[in-house]
């Protein structure tokens, strides 16, 4: 039997404590703060809340709560504002250690695959670092890796366990 997955919607949303922000509450009881600064500074349409904060404020739940609107008539779907919360989390050594684990990677191949030293890799996941964001490159990648396997596949390449060989032994075996 197939489980057709329900789109998650938005149960309720006020604005944030932060200037053009989205406190919201999601109907499966998980909550974000999104950040809609770059949404304003971008749109011609919501460029009118970076004169009216007031208006960014007067926001509610709107089409059974598969959108935000706001008294002004503007409107932005659940999807988008759950991709932004998505976008706008904390990647930190302990997701870094979480991915890696889901992805099966050593330290050396998520090194490789983010185009960081071993030595990174190894302190990010360092007990002083586990709760610390990464940088924000790291970061996009590793958010963009997890959410696309395909683009995983396109950059991993695995390594060998042990020493490299050296070039000059492989060459004596044959001649003899």
């Amino acid at each position: 039997m197939n489980q057709i997955d329900t789109p998650l919607r938005l149960k309720s949303v006020a604005a944030g404590t932060a200037p053009l922000t989205l406190a919201i509450v999601w109907t499966d009881g998980s909550r974000d703060v999104v950040d809609l600064s770059g949404l304003v500074a971008r749109s011609r349409h919501f460029a009118v809340f970076a004169d009216d904060p007031a208006a960014f404020r007067d926001v509610g739940v709107a089409d059974w709560g598969y959108t935000v609107e706001w008294a002004n008539g503007l409107d932005w779907p659940a999807p988008n504002l759950k991709l932004l919360a998505d976008e706008q989390r904390t990647v930190t050594g302990t997701d870094l250690a979480a991915w890696q684990e889901g992805a099966r990677l050593s330290n050396q191949e998520a090194a490789d695959v983010l185009g960081v030293d071993l030595k990174t890799v190894k302190n990010w996941r360092a007990a002083e670092f586990r709760h610390k964001p990464l940088p924000t490159a790291a970061q996009w990648s590793i958010r963009h890796l997890t959410q696309e396997p395909l683009a995983l596949i396109a950059h991993y390449r695995p390594r060998r366990a042990g020493r490299p060989r050296k070039a000059g032994r492989d060459k004596d075996k044959r001649t003899a």
